[in-house]
């Protein structure tokens, strides 16, 4: 997409924008210029301002006017490897957490729910069996889920021992699952604190598979 800058004086006004579409030709005089050419343009001193930079490894500091060319360069430098490192580092735990989301309901509350039937669940699976049911209100949050819940094979749970199976399965993968994020999340982390450069840390997240 083209980038204009406005240029006083030979020298660049602002930030980079869009095209002009309008443009007041003098005071109070506005026209439609959307469709002109880059040298009418110029008349009103709406100038190119390409991108020349990549945007991972360097970024824009400021411009200057080549008037040789017509056109409003970038000034450029390198992106310190350090803020590229801490922008990165943020960027990985973010990504896991998505990957944690894909496995588990987002919220607190949520999460301290879950913790909770693990627990009875954890309890109900150890003190009784499938011939020896817990009594009524031994476990609520598992007690809630009875007719509800579907087991693995696609039939619903129908006692708060077929429940805590459940949950108990559920966990299990949770914790496998979060266990193969972590490794690669710290992995990457690692890597990207030994990144000399800031093009090694691009590397870097571009090689991260999550599972």
């Amino acid at each position: 997409m083209d980038r204009y800058m406005r240029v006083e004086n030979g020298v660049p006004v602002g930030v980079p924008h869009l095209k002009p579409q309008k443009i007041e030709i003098k005071p109070g005089v506005v026209v439609g210029c959307g469709h002109w050419p880059q040298e009418e343009l110029a008349k009103y001193g709406e100038y190119p301002c390409p991108k020349q930079i990549d945007p991972s490894v360097s970024k824009e500091v400021g411009y200057q006017f080549n008037d040789a060319l017509g056109i409003c360069e970038a000034l450029v430098e390198p992106i310190p490897v350090a803020e590229k490192i801490d922008v990165a580092l943020s960027k990985i735990d973010a990504e896991a957490e998505e990957m944690r989301q894909a496995v588990i309901t987002p919220g607190d509350g949520q999460a301290m729910s879950y913790q909770a039937k693990a627990d009875e669940a954890k309890q109900c699976l150890a003190a009784y069996s499938t011939s020896n049911l817990p009594p009524e209100g031994a476990f609520l949050l598992l007690e809630s889920e009875v007719g509800i819940l579907a087991k693995k094979d696609g039939s619903v749970a129908e006692t708060v021992f077929e429940i805590a199976e459940v949950v108990e399965m559920a966990r299990t993968e949770w914790v496998r699952a979060e266990a193969a994020i972590n490794r690669v999340r710290l992995q990457a982390k690692a890597d990207i604190r030994n990144a000399k450069d800031a093009s090694e840390v691009e590397l870097v997240m571009a090689s991260v598979v999550w599972p």
